[in-house]
């Protein structure tokens, strides 16, 4: 579909949305924009809940033109009470990790593992069940990897630590200050994946709205697919922009970058992890 878009003072553009009718974007507004306002639900929840309901609504969309183009938008123009542009900033990151761990955990629990997002202390003592904590600032893992019978300081179900996802929405969210943490984590034998909806566009008049993320290509590489492929400062990374290229077979530092959709089926985030955590 196209999405037409008023950015104020005349000046109106528009982005194709491939694979999303107009009535499936009618039904995730209906869906997302009750949830915006809906007191006592966190705007994290409430964002994260819509991306998984948005997904399974476009599974052949890009997930992340979904994220950019159809819930922000949504959620800048619906919410009150606060800066729309602020409220999105301070929670969306949040929200993506709230996806992460809706859409995967019922997947991976067939393999004994468990995605946790961690929020405010959760995410010190994760680190101390890592065996990490007095090396790796508090604020440097997202989302704790655990597996049944395996891992670090087993919890009282049998769940240990094996490692942490390391959740961007935007690649511009200084990843490179994540480096430090998991080289350290890598060091210690756990995974360290970066996970990212990688959001990039630049808008009118100078830009197109295209998503097209910020990883460059093998042939032309950012500096950021240079974290990845050229000093492999993540076990791996997956985008779940459709844009995004993916690594080639072989890569300088032999960690890779995936792509997938998030239809919450197996992928190359579960197979990875199967394989990694056999």
């Amino acid at each position: 579909m196209r999405l037409d878009l008023d950015f104020g003072r005349g000046l109106v553009a528009h982005v194709m949305l491939d694979n999303v009718s107009e009535e499936q974007y009618q039904q995730i507004s209906d869906y997302f924009v009750p949830l915006v306002n809906k007191p006592k639900l966190k705007s994290r929840d409430a964002i994260g809940q819509a991306f998984v309901m948005a997904t399974e609504v476009c599974p052949d969309a890009n997930p992340s033109d979904l994220w950019h183009h159809v819930l922000y938008r949504i959620y800048i123009r619906e919410k009150i009470g606060t800066d729309p542009s602020q409220s999105w900033v301070r929670t969306s990151g949040e929200a993506f990790e709230v996806a992460l761990v809706e859409r995967y955990n019922p997947v991976l629990a067939r393999h004994g593992i468990r995605l946790t997002a961690l929020f405010k202390g959760q995410k010190g003592l994760a680190l101390t069940r890592m065996g990490v904590a007095d090396r790796v600032g508090s604020r440097k893992v997202d989302v704790m990897i655990e597996k049944q019978g395996g891992g670090r300081s087993p919890d009282a179900e049998g769940f240990g630590v094996v490692g942490g996802i390391h959740a961007k929405v935007s690649l511009a969210e200084r990843v490179s200050d994540d480096i430090p943490a998991s080289r350290i984590m890598m060091g210690e034998g756990l995974l360290s994946v970066l996970s990212t909806l990688d959001v990039k566009s630049f808008p009118p008049p100078h830009g197109d709205l295209v998503n097209r993320g910020e990883l460059g290509t093998p042939d032309r590489p950012s500096d950021k697919r240079n974290y990845i492929e050229g000093h492999g400062d993540f076990s791996a990374c997956f985008s779940y922009n459709l844009r995004t290229s993916p690594s080639n077979a072989t890569t300088p530092s032999g960690r890779h970058i995936y792509v997938s959709g998030f239809s919450g089926q197996d992928d190359e985030f579960t197979d990875y992890l199967v394989a990694q955590l056999a």
